[in-house]
């Protein structure tokens, strides 16, 4: 039996917003982006992470490890993550073995079977990038900005709101910058040749 409490709740309600549920496309119906992973990395850190195929999010989230069995992970339906389930909820604690898991607060208490098909994010994400220039669907950054929004909430964002810096990488995943150190956003661009940009003549 795995069983961990996270004190900063909003921190991991703000990984809800890389998942299907909330994306631009979220019309599609693909199970797997319909969650967040959850792994512990040590005995007070876990690892979040959550992608809608387009964008993926990473956190690092301070947690209190009390047991550990492997493997040390679970996805967590990202509709068990919405606000209003855990208004004012000081903490979350969430217990799970291989067949189902429990996110408890106070009296309120969700359950659901757990799945095996873990996001494989770790093959995905650039080890450098071109700072070649590339095409975004800007509804990605009015979500980033929500995100940016969850963490000044839970104290996470060392930047301004909107300050983002993008490390631009072609037609491969790009590294969003939001300000907030412990969180990693990886977006994917639009995959056609790029428009390029010359000056109009009656400028």
């Amino acid at each position: 039996m795995n069983l961990i409490t996270i004190s900063n709740v909003n921190l991991l309600l703000a990984m809800r917003y890389f998942t299907l549920l909330h994306s631009p496309y979220r019309k599609r119906h693909i199970p797997d982006f319909e969650y967040v992973l959850i792994e512990i990395i040590n005995k007070d850190t876990v690892r979040a992470v959550a992608t809608d195929g387009h964008i993926l999010g990473a956190m690092k989230i301070p947690c209190e490890v009390e047991q550990k069995m492997e493997p040390g992970r679970i996805q967590i339906p990202a509709q068990h993550l919405e606000p209003k389930l855990w208004k004012n909820a000081p903490y979350l604690k969430i217990q799970w073995d291989s067949s189902s898991c429990f996110i408890i607060s106070y009296d309120t208490k969700y359950t659901f079977n757990t799945v095996s098909n873990f996001i494989q994010y770790e093959q995905i994400i650039p080890l450098t990038v071109t700072n070649q220039l590339a095409q975004f669907d800007f509804r990605y950054f009015k979500l980033i900005l929500k995100i940016q929004r969850e963490l000044k909430k839970a104290k996470a964002l060392d930047a301004s709101l909107g300050k983002v810096y993008i490390h631009y990488n072609g037609n491969k995943p790009s590294i969003i910058d939001i300000g907030a150190g412990n969180v990693f956003i990886m977006l994917m661009p639009f995959l056609y040749d790029k428009v390029e940009y010359t000056k109009p003549e009656w400028l």
